[in-house]
């Protein structure tokens, strides 16, 4: 899902208009790996490692996780407290993977299309 989401922020979700900056935290094996297999953190810190090195005043870092008990996304929201807006979307229990997952999908269109129309309101 971060990766659709890096897509439609950086191409379109709706509307043709210039690109926004955005990165999937999950796509540099080369990093992911080498982190993992020489940390004694392991794959805890897979992104809030990679947010110390990235991250900017006024960065918005986003995390889904279907269990709501992800170390590394709770991890990620931690560090990330630093910036000016932190989400950490936890599902509400009893809910099968399946549906906490459409959920999310439908959550992450709807920031996307809220990103465009606050950004590009007369595009």
């Amino acid at each position: 899902m971060s990766q659709e989401m890096v897509a439609e922020l950086m191409g379109k979700f709706e509307k043709i208009r210039p690109p926004l900056p955005a990165i999937a935290l999950t796509t540099d094996t080369a990093f992911l790996t080498a982190w993992c297999n020489d940390n004694e953190n392991g794959f805890e810190t897979i992104f809030s490692r990679q947010i110390e090195a990235l991250w900017e005043p006024g960065d918005v870092v986003i995390t889904f996780s279907t269990s709501g008990k992800s170390k590394n996304c709770l991890r990620a929201g931690e560090c990330a407290e630093q910036c000016d807006l932190v989400y950490i979307d936890f599902p509400r229990k009893g809910k099968r993977t399946a549906d906490v997952q459409e959920y999310q999908h439908k959550l992450m269109h709807q920031i996307c299309r809220e990103v465009e129309e606050e950004l590009f309101p007369k595009l």
